[in-house]
């Protein structure tokens, strides 16, 4: 029983770890850790705006960012390029073991499909993202659309990801019942 708990809580641990320990690296390497959320509306990072952003709230968030922030951005953005295979993976490889310890239940789409889905989003914010403030920091306009699509990107992004926490933690839970009930 020790064990069973023991390789649960290694497979719960791996991509919380993997998720806030990469993502400190990523706003450390790339220098955005200067810039830290403030009080202000404006300094709340794009891609964690559940609620969508439009134009305006995209060019106040790189304005309040500075010469030196939009910089720091663009490096953030491209290293987190990479970063939706390291938490999705990691996600992944969790949601397997335990739904494979829990005999395959049900057929494995249903885990791989919100975090597909969640990749492909998190891809398509941070290129549009990049896309943008290379723009705005040439002196050309940034595209309302784009930053649309960004936005739309960004909700389905949260969410999905969210769900696949939700579902690796039910899974846990489940598996958990029945280490407890003795069911291996």
């Amino acid at each position: 029983m020790a064990f069973a708990l023991l390789k649960l809580l290694l497979a719960l641990a791996l991509p919380v770890v993997l998720f806030f320990g990469g993502g400190a690296l990523m706003l450390h390497l790339s220098g955005r850790d200067q810039f830290p959320q403030t009080g202000a509306p404006e300094s709340l990072p794009l891609n964690f705006r559940l609620g969508g952003y439009d134009l305006a709230d995209a060019e106040a968030y790189w304005a309040w960012l500075g010469v030196e922030g939009q910089g720091a951005e663009l490096r953030f953005l491209e290293i987190d390029l990479m970063f939706p295979l390291v938490y999705g993976g990691a996600l992944l490889v969790s949601q397997l073991l335990i739904w494979a310890w829990l005999g395959r239940p049900f057929s494995p789409v249903w885990l791989l499909a919100p975090l597909a889905v969640t990749v492909v989003c998190d891809w398509t914010e941070n290129l549009v993202h990049w896309h943008q403030l290379r723009r705005a920091m040439q002196d050309a306009p940034a595209q309302a659309a784009w930053v649309q699509v960004a936005s739309l990107a960004t909700t389905a992004k949260i969410l999905c990801f969210t769900l696949s926490a939700v579902l690796l933690v039910a899974l846990a839970l489940w598996r958990l019942g029945r280490i407890w009930r003795g069911m291996g």
